[in-house]
């Protein structure tokens, strides 16, 4: 079993690793925008009593609001045609009306503004009625209800397609398909991570947090890149997920870190922001569904958030990276092209480097955010190489400490620690002691090669005798050696005796070997004492062997 969790182990983050490059050739390879039907025309802005003339949404900079606001954008003398029968915008918190020729023919918000409560965002998708020959103003209307410094109006096209969703989400290929690839391996990849626990019961950690990791930014992705909005059709739960899943994923990825850096003992920055990250997710999240906090104050408060973040996880490893492991250094590497992938985001939203910002949209943070994944699920397939040695070296070590050299059975040390074992899961057990009769003699007449071979054709008679998994074979000592075993009466360990003494006279047909195998034995059980100690059991049958020891003299003698 241990064989076959290492194995998955080692096939997830390989899979996990070639796919997420392999993901970047598909989406580049397939994010040509050109081949969509959008169209943009231009359009008046008002808000409050200042207007904005004859401009595209998409490329202007979009002045602050405040909460109370209004805004109006209005398309003068607007004439439906073949590239202009549906209307998507995408707008942040803040009430919808649509009207042409003065007809309300789209609304969102207006009652849960009444009631006080946070508007979503998302895409608002408005199917625009012919007016014949015949123009007419479109008016968009928006009452802010939280204040916003970004751009809170940042998509305004115009198309004639009949799957308009097709259209949205192939304009956000780089967030879909990275957004749906890493959600389903997060959430495959805890599943298999939750099986293997249940069977190994080992908890890795390590690869717990790395999936984490995964599922929350897929999910992150998945809510700003539209699909969410496509299955539920609710702004409300996009807003909600939108911050919760980003916030989650640098709490899961703080935790990765101080995990892998744990054996540093530098990571008291690292666990004091991992704690203050824990804090405000779960206030961010009571402040949200209270109302209290608007998603413009939760998108500002994640940037400075993860700048903040970033920078001191810079520091901890920089201060630590002489120490470190080689392949650790990656980590802080990482970090820097997060870090400065995350700060080119947040100047060109906080100044509206709107020339870029259709280029970049939130992939710059989505690469970022990648790179976090990548490199620990890299330094997690080398630890696993490593590990694998110290477990070679650890399986070397223990053949050393508890097995006999000579006769390849276990030795004194491991057969205590199997029946300490026994006695810890409250499994009762027998103990037969052997000890050889003759091997002194042996040994002083025919030398010590002759005594080992007689010790190891005796561990070869025990083995083939006693061949049951749940037997355990031990030499004990000498000349003297246990079988320790898990059988239900007595009777069941005479029949392995019976057939122990008909292989050792197999063996003493040979004879040309200068010696003959004889064998004393004594039988005793953990049922005959109170006390759980195995010492006592060891002594009784001990004393049995030498009883029948002294039999088998006696009748010689009498003989």
């Amino acid at each position: 079993m241990e064989i076959l969790e290492r194995n998955v182990e080692k096939i997830l983050a390989v899979l996990s690793l070639l796919a997420i490059s392999l993901i970047f050739v598909y989406i580049f390879k397939n994010s040509d925008a050109s081949i969509i039907n959008w169209d943009e025309e231009k359009v008046n802005l008002n808000i409050n009593d200042k207007v904005y003339e004859n401009l595209y949404i998409d490329k202007i900079n979009v002045p602050p609001v405040k909460a109370g606001d209004v805004v109006t954008i209005t398309k003068k003398d607007f004439k439906l045609s073949d590239n202009n029968e549906n209307l998507v915008f995408r707008t942040y918190g803040s009430t919808i009306d649509v009207f042409l020729s003065g007809e309300n023919i789209y609304s969102y918000g207006e009652d849960l503004y009444r009631e006080g409560k946070t508007l979503g965002r998302g895409y608002h998708i408005v199917k625009l009625r012919s007016l014949g020959d015949k123009t007419s103003d479109l008016v968009i209307k928006q009452r802010i209800v939280e204040d916003m410094s970004y751009r809170w109006v940042d998509f305004f096209k115009f198309t004639s397609s009949n799957n308009i969703w097709h259209e949205i989400l192939i304009n956000n290929v780089f967030g879909i398909v990275s957004g749906i690839f890493l959600f389903s391996l997060g959430a495959f990849g805890n599943l298999v991570y939750v099986v293997l626990f249940l069977i190994t019961k080992k908890n890795n950690l390590h690869l717990s947090y790395s999936f984490a990791t995964m599922f929350f930014i897929g999910l992150w992705n998945c809510t700003t890149s539209g699909i969410i909005q496509a299955i539920t059709g609710n702004y409300e739960i996009i807003s909600f997920l939108e911050y919760f899943s980003i916030y989650a994923t640098f709490v899961m990825y703080l935790f990765l870190v101080a995990l892998i850096k744990k054996k540093s003992g530098k990571t008291k920055a690292i666990d004091i922001v991992k704690l203050l990250s824990l804090l405000i997710l779960i206030g961010a999240t009571a402040l949200h569904l209270s109302g209290t906090l608007c998603i413009s104050k939760t998108i500002m408060l994640f940037r400075n958030y993860a700048l903040i973040v970033l920078l001191v996880l810079f520091y901890t490893l920089y201060i630590d990276y002489k120490n470190q492991k080689k392949y650790e250094n990656v980590l802080l590497i990482g970090n820097c092209i997060s870090f400065a992938l995350i700060v080119v985001h947040i100047i060109i939203h906080n100044f509206n480097l709107t020339e870029i910002m259709d280029i970049t949209n939130d992939n710059l943070i989505t690469i970022a955010v990648l790179v976090m994944i990548i490199i620990p699920l890299f330094l997690y397939f080398l630890e696993l190489d490593e590990i694998e040695k110290y477990e070679m070296q650890i399986r070397v070590l223990k053949s050393l400490a508890y097995i006999d050299k000579l006769t390849g059975l276990g030795n004194r040390t491991s057969g205590i620690a199997y029946i300490m074992d026994l006695i810890k899961n409250g499994f009762d057990y027998y103990i037969v002691m052997f000890d050889l009769n003759n091997l002194k003699e042996v040994n002083d007449h025919l030398g010590h090669d002759k005594g080992d071979e007689m010790l190891v054709n005796f561990a070869n008679c025990l083995n083939s005798s006693f061949s049951d998994d749940y037997c355990k074979k031990i030499r004990y000592g000498g000349d003297e050696f246990i079988v320790v075993a898990q059988f239900d009466k007595v009777e069941d360990i005479n029949d392995n005796i019976k057939q122990l003494f008909r292989v050792i006279d197999e063996v003493n047909r040979d004879g040309e070997k200068g010696y003959s195998l004889s064998v004393s034995y004594g039988i005793a059980s953990s049922k005959e004492f109170a006390t759980t100690g195995y010492e006592n059991v060891v002594k009784l049958a001990d004393e049995r062997m030498y009883s029948y020891k002294s039999e088998v003299k006696n009748q010689i003698c009498e003989t």
